[in-house]
């Protein structure tokens, strides 16, 4: 245990995710530019340069891939990766294409059923640190 109950796989879990999600940025922008997936500054933005939209799709991927590196059963889970991952993708095609807002919100809706009558009910998701 790494203090108050913390184990060294969770700690160790958790940098995997950062680290992934460092290397995951860095490999991702020059892709996100070639294919469009930026964000151009006017209106209410107000970065000055064309910005990358990428954060999400690798905070996802590498916390995915962090919580598989986990030795605990994912099966519970399965309708929450589910949810999380129609989110995501329907994020992308948003950025890309501009959804309406109807259109999101039914995914937002398809994503929550999913995350909650898909078997398991979630009361919370949280570490106690």
């Amino acid at each position: 245990m790494l203090g108050n109950g913390m184990s060294w796989e969770l700690f160790a879990g958790s940098l995997l995710a950062f680290a992934l999600t460092a290397v995951l940025l860095w490999v991702l922008v020059p892709v996100a530019r070639h294919v469009g997936l930026v964000d151009h500054p006017g209106g209410r933005k107000t970065h000055r340069h064309p910005t990358p939209l990428i954060g999400g799709i690798a905070m996802f991927v590498a916390f995915a891939f962090s919580i598989l590196m986990l030795d605990v059963s994912l099966s519970s889970y399965r309708m929450l990766f589910a949810g999380s991952l129609l989110l995501v993708v329907v994020g992308v095609i948003d950025d890309l294409h501009e959804l309406s807002a109807s259109r999101r919100f039914v995914a937002q809706i398809a994503a929550s059923l999913l995350m909650t009558l898909g078997g398991t009910w979630y009361s919370s998701i949280s570490v106690t640190w």
